[in-house]
């Protein structure tokens, strides 16, 4: 067959895709897939499987004859051709229960690029009897050409319950970027049988290629219950040579944390790609590991750079840059005010697993890289040493209400003597007030004692500082 298959273009407020419903356009043969565009200013939202149909899809395909089954005809194992590009504009947008985008190269040609802006939410969650859920942009095993890019404009970014964002080559040709900008936070959490929740740009074993960097711009960042972020090549040795991995980039105005997940680049016998995290803090605990490791050949581990104000790491939480074979990667802690690190131990040897400390590693197999951490000490040892005596509270509590005074000049106030003289020398003056007949006080007829609370501290003109209360 031989053709440009159409482009599908959708303008409505709401568009809802359900029970293996799909929207795809797909070359079979010889010609491009369709382009896909969708306009929905409400929402659009993906949701659920069918036995018959499979997941709920937006998809581009180009495809050879054969995977129909009709094997008889001319050229039917070839397809050459690009597969289209999706792009949504919407409000919201939810992908449930294995709803997917995918763009896929089954023959000679690249796969389609992916693009969805989300003005207020984009949610990924869940996962199909036979597939993740999310957004795939792939060369599959008999393809021959470059996965798309994926890029997502949204205010906030949710994966959950094993949903994934993948560019991936598992036949020959590499893996896209993946491009995240977001306004508010990235909220990444839960695996199943299919793997982690998160982001991977990867060459599969059966690949071979070159990793795709992974871009993030937004406040926080948070990855827990086995999420990750992930760049890896893992694929086979070929004339093209397997390729590095991507590199990882992180830029947050506020919180990267980190707690039993991953910041991970990945190679099998290439160099290892780098990371570059810039926030306000890093928290790493329960297991949160940032690493970037060469499993074999001479290739270098990349790179891991922190530009953050401080970092955390408790909970046998692990930052490596390691090449079993090769040179050990940089981790640069330098643009930051302090590492504070549980149990560690500079030059700690492997295992870097459940051994209750916080690794800090760089090992080579032909040279270690360099860790460059901050001076702490001037924090360490700045505790005050405080005085063993006890203080009397009751000189922390004036006795009568605050007057204010203005000024540092304080007046006086002086009684002399009531005036008037004795009616004859050495007798006693005579009393200018009327004392009245002195009685007894009855019986429980004093006053009880009022208490009013301090409403402040204030300090009094000899430095003093006590508590009291405002004179009324």
């Amino acid at each position: 067959m031989q053709g440009r298959s159409g482009d599908i273009n959708i303008f409505s407020p709401v568009l809802s895709i359900i029970d293996g419903g799909s929207i795809t356009t797909t070359s079979v043969g010889f010609g491009n897939s369709g382009h896909i565009s969708i306009v929905a200013p409400t929402g659009v939202s993906l949701n659920g499987f069918s036995t018959l149909c499979g997941s709920s899809t937006i998809a581009t395909n180009v495809t050879p004859l054969a995977i129909f089954g009709e094997t008889n005809q001319p050229f039917a194992d070839i397809a050459i051709g690009n597969a289209g590009n999706i792009v949504i504009n919407t409000d919201s947008f939810v992908a449930e229960n294995g709803g997917l985008i995918n763009s896929a190269m089954s023959g000679i040609g690249n796969a389609g690029s992916v693009s969805i802006t989300a003005t207020e939410l984009l949610t990924l969650n869940g996962v199909s009897p036979r597939f993740p859920g999310g957004i795939v942009s792939q060369v599959d095993p008999i393809g021959i050409g470059d996965a798309g890019v994926i890029t997502l404009l949204t205010n906030n970014l949710n994966i959950l319950g094993g949903a994934q964002i993948r560019s991936a080559s598992t036949g020959q040709g590499n893996a896209a970027s993946i491009v995240i900008e977001l306004d508010g936070n990235l909220n990444i959490s839960g695996t199943n049988s299919f793997g982690s929740s998160g982001l991977f740009s990867l060459i599969a074993p059966t690949g071979s290629g070159i990793g795709g960097d992974i871009s993030i711009s937004a406040f926080d960042l948070t990855i827990t219950n086995s999420g990750q972020i992930n760049s890896s090549n893992s694929g086979i040795v070929s004339q093209l040579g397997t390729g590095n991995a991507g590199n990882i980039t992180l830029d947050l105005e506020g919180l990267l944390r980190l707690e039993d997940a991953d910041i991970s680049t990945f190679s099998q016998n290439a160099g290892g790609g780098s990371i570059a995290l810039k926030a306000r803090q890093v928290d790493l605990r329960r297991d949160g590991d940032i690493t970037s490791v060469v499993l074999t050949g001479v290739e270098n581990a990349g790179n891991i750079v922190f530009d953050a104000s401080f970092v955390f790491a408790f909970d046998d939480s692990d930052i490596l840059a390691f090449a079993a074979d090769g040179r050990g990667g940089d981790i640069d802690f330098s643009m930051t005010n302090g590492v504070f690190a549980e149990n560690y131990i500079p030059g700690s040897p492997a295992p870097f697993e459940g051994n209750n400390r916080v690794d800090i590693n760089a090992t080579g197999g032909i040279a270690s890289g360099n860790i460059t951490i901050p001076d702490t000490t001037f924090i360490e040892n700045s505790l005050t040493s405080l005085t063993d005596a006890i203080t009397d509270t009751a000189a922390l509590t004036a006795g009568s209400c605050i007057a204010r005074t203005e000024g540092e000049d304080l007046g006086a106030f002086v009684i002399t003597g009531a005036g008037g003289l004795p009616s004859q020398p050495g007798q006693a003056s005579v009393s200018a007030f009327p004392t009245g007949v002195v009685r007894n006080l009855e019986p429980g007829s004093a006053p009880e004692a009022m208490i009013q609370e301090p409403d402040g501290v204030y300090r009094l003109p000899d430095g003093r500082l006590v508590l009291s209360r405002a004179c009324e």
